[in-house]
């Protein structure tokens, strides 16, 4: 998202998703290596998916959906199916009563300060 904010190009998006989408993520390292205030924007824009903003939702959801029709070329050529796909994004509302749960068990502890 941070990368896409700095330099994205529609054209280039709908010309090649995956490629254009990888060759931010590229370029991304490689300023952040020579600038660290590239990695904070990153982290920033992490912390906003997080929160729920709907800009950031919106950039993530366009991405993933685009991610997956890719996916979906090379599952067709393995002639597999999925009845479901939950990414790690699915459980993000389940989290709290399973952290609620392990604690309960005595399986977890909380050992960072909220």
């Amino acid at each position: 998202m941070s990368a896409w904010t700095l330099w994205g190009d529609e054209a280039k998006l709908a010309q090649d998703p995956i490629g254009f989408l990888q060759e931010l993520y590229v370029r991304h390292n490689k300023e952040a290596k020579a600038d660290p205030k590239f990695d904070d924007e990153a982290r920033r824009w992490f912390k906003k998916l997080e929160d729920g903003d709907p800009t950031a939702r919106a950039l993530w959801q366009r991405f993933r959906d685009l991610s997956l029709a890719d996916f979906k070329k090379t599952w067709d050529l393995l002639g597999t199916r999925h009845d479901s796909i939950a990414g790690e994004s699915f459980y993000e509302d389940k989290m709290p009563e399973a952290i609620r749960l392990c604690i309960e068990k005595g399986i977890a502890e909380e050992s960072q300060a909220r």
